[in-house]
């Protein structure tokens, strides 16, 4: 998905506030991330903390699942982020792109029309702990 995407209903950036070691799944190392920033849900100003629990499979590539909350900055409506992708390190890269596919739940006015959309999504984590968000409808 590319940012010139018109298609983008979703962007956020921010950054890393939390990395945490979690118990290994036999052989595979497991860490847990979150993330804050801002950003804009269907045109929206929202603030959005989500948290990635990741699999290591090798070295430069991981599995993984994320949750996370996304709020209308102006206040009350709420919209809940699930996705699942995978992760990856390109040789020579500064950052990790993450590739999946999330899905809103949300019964606030602002974001009831996007409840049950899947989300095309690509995260970005820059090894300075900078993230961005971006996610497109899956059509």
């Amino acid at each position: 998905m590319s940012d010139a995407n018109t298609d983008v209903i979703y962007r956020q950036s921010g950054h890393v506030t939390s990395t945490r070691v979690l118990p290994p799944e036999g052989t595979h190392r497991r860490f847990e991330s979150t993330h804050e920033g801002a950003g804009t849900l269907a045109g929206h100003q929202i603030n959005g903390i989500i948290t990635y629990t990741s699999t290591a499979i090798s070295l430069d590539s991981f599995t993984g699942e994320a949750h996370g909350i996304l709020t209308a900055q102006e206040g009350g409506d709420i919209a809940l982020w699930y996705a699942s992708g995978a992760t990856r390190r390109v040789a020579g890269a500064d950052e990790l792109i993450w590739r999946g596919y999330a899905v809103l739940e949300s019964q606030s006015p602002k974001f009831s029309e996007l409840n049950g959309a899947v989300l095309d999504t690509v995260v970005r984590v820059g090894d300075d702990g900078t993230v961005s968000v971006r996610s497109a409808r899956w059509k």
